[in-house]
Parts: C-alpha cells; structure tokens; sequence
C-alpha cells in the first residue's frame, strides 16, 4: 500500500513541477523524476523519492515544494 500511495503521489507532484515550474518529466531510470530549470542550471527532482520521504517523515507534504521553490529562488 505504502508503494502505491507514494507513486500516486509521486506522480501528482511530478505533474505540478511539470505545469507550475515549466519542468519535464526525465527520460533517464536514474532521475526517476522530473527536471526543472534552476538558477544554477537543470535540477532533478525525484518526484517518488520526494513523496516517500514526505510520507514516512514530514507531516505536510507542501513543506517540501516550499523548500524546492525556495532552493530554485522562485
């Protein structure tokens, strides 16, 4: 179930990225996420990883797009 819960959320985070922040979803195994254009350059944010963490550690999951937004000075 945990498996589950953290793809799907995965994949609605993955998909704000992509319409919010002008990402795209990455092509390579390693990423497992999406890419966005940061000050320094692309950043790969993996989106499954990002969720299961938020999940099992942090009781708000908007904190994290919060820091991403904050890491990306946007």
């Amino acid at each position: 179930m945990f498996t589950s819960v953290s793809t799907e959320l995965g994949s609605y985070f993955g998909e704000v990225l992509v319409r919010e922040l002008d990402a795209e979803w990455s092509d390579e195994t390693a990423t497992d996420g999406v890419v966005v254009e940061g000050a320094d350059g692309p950043l790969a944010i993996p989106v499954f990883k990002v969720a299961g963490t938020s999940i099992k550690q942090q009781p708000v999951f908007a904190r994290s797009y919060d820091s991403l937004l904050s890491d990306l000075e946007r």
